[in-house]
């Protein structure tokens, strides 16, 4: 019995298990030992292969007829002084193609997501020859326009409203195309009434004296053609256009409403403008013939003469301040909900109305103090001259607080817009001077 006998012993099973993990370490050691080997002698392999035969395939120094399936070079089929070949390879061959290189505008549209969305170049013929026809329309639209033919201009804008390519209409607000449609609509309606035949009044004003006929002749050049059709016609062009192409957030960079209540309202505008000075250049006209006519000096024929003009007069005044009054209403509406209300456009526009019917209202006051200032063969009574001097107090006070709203506007957008700054500056020394 030994003198010295181990605390613990293992079991059987235990010395077993330690044994066998012992071969396998030893196995282990033994292994990685000739991979070093082999490692080292590929290495020198594939230096002698490299000189002898470049296009040879990687073959084992250890095992010479034994070829790596998975060495790339192997699979390549190139020597190892190539560099291997990009993606897809290993996963899929190398396509190799005499495509030529692909422009900077094709590689931007190849990206993800997109950097540039290029034009389709290859289109069918139907569509190639419509696209021709829509050009062939359009210059036909404009020499008529510059021709003065509006008629023919109108139904060249009917084929180009009407064309579609690819099932699609055109789009009436590209390259300003809004814009000529109301163009048309008050310039045709306007040569109708410029084109028309002689009415049988003015047809026996022709057998009048000639001094009368030259003087009728000039006062009707000097006044503008007025056609109220058209400009109704181009009213309602444009609302349509507001309710097709509302003001939203997905189209707010796009021409929508914002853009068509200015021309909306400034054609308004004109249009009563327009109305008004063809009546009064009538109004003067008819004077004109009657001074012709009349050949009296006497004292009462002139009064009753001035004061029929002072009630014309008024009376034109009112009835323009009748006319104009819905347009400012209306932009107060919509200046009340956004975005118009912080519309620059807008704001100027209400601004000008406002000083527009100030002048307005303050001229109708001066021709009503005028006119019951002046005596008359039957003198008024208390109650009408009192209705009088209030009526003529209340067109002054819409006056000045038509003023007041309007360099509160322009006030606003003085800072931004120049125009409306001088506006303003010349309200303002205007109240400044009365």
């Amino acid at each position: 019995m030994p003198t010295f006998a181990p605390a613990y012993r293992p079991t059987k099973a235990q010395q077993a298990f330690l044994t066998h993990e012992q071969k396998r370490e030893a196995k282990k050691r033994k292994r990685d030992e000739d991979d070093e080997d082999n490692d080292k002698n590929d290495a020198s392999s594939s230096v002698q292969s490299s000189d002898s035969d470049d296009g040879k395939p990687y073959v084992s120094a250890s095992a010479p007829s034994i070829v790596k399936n998975t060495d790339p070079y192997h699979v390549a089929g190139l020597s190892r002084e190539h560099p291997l070949p990009r993606y897809p390879f290993p996963h899929a061959a190398v396509k190799l193609s005499d495509a030529p290189a692909k422009s900077q505008y094709e590689e931007l549209a190849a990206l993800n997501p997109p950097l540039y969305v290029p034009k389709p170049e290859n289109e069918d013929h139907a569509t190639s020859l419509k696209r021709k026809h829509l050009g062939n329309i359009t210059a036909i639209l404009h020499r008529c326009m510059l021709n003065g033919d509006w008629d023919r201009a109108s139904r060249a804008w009917g084929l180009l409203a009407r064309t579609e390519i690819n099932g699609l209409g055109i789009d009436v607000r590209q390259h300003g195309r809004w814009g000529i449609g109301a163009e048309i609509l008050i310039r045709r309606e306007q040569a109708k009434v410029t084109n028309a035949p002689a009415a049988p009044a003015a047809r026996r004003d022709s057998d009048h004296d000639s001094s009368l006929h030259d003087a009728g002749n000039d006062a009707s050049t000097t006044s503008p053609e007025f056609a109220e059709e058209g400009f109704k016609l181009a009213r309602e062009y444009y609302e349509r256009l507001v309710l097709q192409y509302p003001y939203t957030p997905h189209t707010q960079h796009t021409v929508n409403a914002k853009v068509f209540y200015p021309a909306l309202f400034n054609i308004w505008v004109y249009e009563v403008q327009a109305r008004y000075k063809h009546l009064q250049a009538e109004s003067s006209n008819a004077r004109r013939s009657s001074s012709y006519s009349i050949a009296s000096d006497n004292d009462d024929s002139e009064f009753g003469g001035s004061q029929q003009q002072a009630l014309l007069s008024r009376d034109l005044l009112a009835r323009e301040i009748a006319d104009a009054t819905p347009i400012a209403d209306r932009l107060d509406e919509l200046l009340l909900s956004p975005p118009y209300d912080i519309s620059e456009p807008l704001l100027k526009i209400r601004g000008m109305i406002g000083l527009w019917l100030s002048d307005l209202y303050k001229s109708l006051a001066n021709t009503s103090s005028r006119s019951s200032g002046e005596v008359s063969s039957s003198p008024p009574s208390a109650r009408d001259e009192y209705a009088d001097r209030v009526t003529i107090a209340q067109n002054r006070q819409k006056a000045s607080s038509e003023r007041r709203r309007a360099k509160e506007l322009l006030t606003k957008v003085a800072d931004k817009d120049s125009s409306a700054g001088t506006a303003w500056r010349a309200a303002d020394a205007a109240d400044m001077s009365e």
